[in-house]
C-alpha cells in the first residue's frame, strides 16, 4: 500500500487483476520499453490503455502539453507548452522540458536535467542528471548524455556524449 493505493509488483498482478493499471517503474530506458512491450505482446496481459501516467503534485505541466501513456514526472518536473512526451517517459526530480519539445516514447530525464525550446530525444535516450539540450538540439535514439553535459548540436543514435559542450566518448558517430 503506498498512500492508500494498493500495489502489486510484477506481470502476474497485471495478468490477474483486468481492473489493475500497471506503471514500468524501471530507471534504465531500454529496460523499461522491453517490460512495457512484453506486457503488451504476452498474452495481452496488458493493453496500452491500461498503463497508467502519474504526475507529482509538486510537477507542472501545461495543459497544452501532452503526455503519453506509462509516463513518470517526478516532484519539480515541469512541462512547457506545446511539448509532447511519448509513453513511459520519465522526468526525474526537478527536470525541465521547454516549449515544442518531443520526447519519443522511453525517454529518460535525470534529475535537474533541462531541455529548451523545440529540443528533442528520441526513443530510449538517457539524458543524465543536470545535462542540458540546447534550443533545437536533437539527442538520437538509444544516445546517453552524461551528467552535467552542455549539448550544442545534434547527438547520433547510440553514442555516449559528456562534457561541455558534449563530445562523443563511446559508440559510433
Amino acid at each position: 500500500m503506498l498512500r492508500g493505493v494498493p500495489l502489486r509488483v510484477g506481470l502476474a498482478a497485471v495478468a490477474d487483476d483486468r481492473d489493475t493499471m500497471a506503471l514500468v517503474a524501471i530507471g534504465n530506458p531500454r529496460v523499461r520499453l522491453d517490460v512495457a512491450a512484453r506486457l503488451l505482446a504476452e498474452g495481452g496481459l496488458c493493453d496500452p490503455g491500461r498503463f497508467a501516467t502519474v504526475v507529482h503534485p509538486l510537477a507542472w505541466v501545461s495543459h497544452r502539453a501532452t503526455l503519453g501513456r506509462g509516463c513518470q514526472l517526478m516532484a519539480g518536473a515541469l512541462v512547457n507548452a506545446d511539448a509532447w512526451l511519448g509513453d513511459h517517459v520519465v522526468l526525474n526530480l526537478g527536470a525541465s522540458v521547454s516549449h515544442d519539445c518531443r520526447l519519443d516514447e522511453g525517454v529518460t530525464l535525470g534529475p535537474g536535467a533541462r531541455m529548451a525550446g523545440g529540443a528533442s530525444a528520441a526513443r530510449g535516450a538517457d539524458i543524465g542528471m543536470g545535462a542540458m539540450i540546447l534550443p533545437g538540439v536533437a539527442v538520437g535514439e538509444g544516445a546517453v548524455v552524461g551528467a552535467g553535459a552542455v549539448v550544442t548540436r545534434a547527438v547520433p543514435a547510440g553514442v555516449t556524449v559528456a562534457g561541455v559542450p558534449a563530445r562523443i566518448l563511446s559508440g559510433h558517430a
